[in-house]
């Protein structure tokens, strides 16, 4: 037991991304049944690139006794690395605790085509924001990018009446009802996207769980990420968009698709939107019930460290 102590306090004091050091530490526990040290990273995802450094430190240092749990779902699971989605996981339960939590208004007046919520700053983000302000889109969607100074206002939104707007829009639970009921479409900026290099994978967020229980999306992340959705049971809209973008591997040439997607519908007669926008919306019923049985990963919930095990023990209880 000493050794493995040791070898935890080691990988706690590396310079391991996501893993150890300051804002990025994580838990480490070590697991008797499994005899490896799990390192709980739940909340990121562990892409080839990270992958090649943790093992290239890990063999140096000679551990080979190591799990890692993550949330990159577009990587296969190895005696060293595990992926579920924590995150929808999480919104899931959210969700359960507060059933009417994100209840809309679809025949809500729409006064916009789209909404796009934008907090920090990713490269793919700026890409967006920037196409959709040279193509004099931006008037045609409630758009935040609050990197940019660009914010909404609190009256889209009474309940955040005494809220700073710019600290919390598109944070975490927030979901804006006002602007969901009037816009017909969510552009779902996700965290991860390949443009920016080392971003592998497919990491699902609180972002696009959001969107699902709300209303229609069109998704600027990953590829295969509504694939993934479809694999869960989820709907997506592939009348309201060509969502053959999901499949593009380049991830500029999805991004262009993406931005001509969105300025095609812009310009697309208003009544021809509203037709097609009440013929899906059942959607987001399906969508909302999926989300609310979405099942936790009996693996992953077994050997988390205990750092959530008042969670866990819900969880897996309410799963018997």
């Amino acid at each position: 037991m000493d050794e493995v102590i040791r070898k935890i306090k080691k990988i706690e004091n590396s310079n391991l991304p996501l893993i150890s050091g300051g804002k990025g530490q994580r838990a480490i526990v070590y697991s008797e049944e499994l005899d490896k040290i799990v390192i709980d990273v739940r909340f990121e995802s562990i892409t080839e690139n990270i992958k090649i450094i943790i093992d290239s430190w890990m063999k140096s240092n000679d551990i080979d006794n190591f799990l890692i749990f993550n949330n990159n779902m577009g990587v296969k699971n190895t005696e060293n690395y595990y992926s579920f989605p924590y995150l929808l996981i999480d919104y899931r339960d959210h969700f359960k605790d507060d059933p009417q939590y994100g209840g809309i208004n679809f025949k809500s007046k729409k006064e916009k085509i789209y909404n796009c919520l934008n907090y920090h700053e990713h490269r793919h983000r700026t890409i967006i924001f920037d196409s959709l302000k040279e193509k004099g889109l931006l008037d045609k969607g409630f758009v935040s990018c609050v990197y940019k100074g660009v914010v909404l206002t609190e009256s889209l939104d009474p309940t955040l009446k005494d809220v700073i707007i710019p600290r919390i829009i598109d944070h975490g639970f927030v979901l804006l009802s006002k602007v969901i009921e009037k816009s017909y479409f969510n552009v779902v900026t996700e965290t991860h996207h390949e443009i920016c290099g080392t971003n592998d994978g497919l990491h699902i967020t609180e972002k696009t769980g959001k969107a699902l229980i709300s209303q229609p999306f069109i998704i600027v992340g990953q590829y295969g990420h509504l694939e993934k959705l479809r694999e869960w049971g989820f709907k997506t809209y592939p009348e309201f968009f060509d969502e053959g973008y999901d499949l593009i591997v380049n991830p500029m040439e999805r991004i262009n698709f993406i931005i001509d997607e969105i300025e095609r519908l812009c310009n697309m007669d208003k009544s021809e939107l509203e037709k097609i926008y009440n013929s899906v919306i059942w959607k987001v019923e399906h969508n909302r019930k999926i989300m609310m049985e979405f099942p936790i990963d009996e693996f992953a919930y077994k050997y988390l460290p205990h750092i959530i095990a008042d969670d866990l023990a819900a969880m897996i209880g309410e799963q018997k």
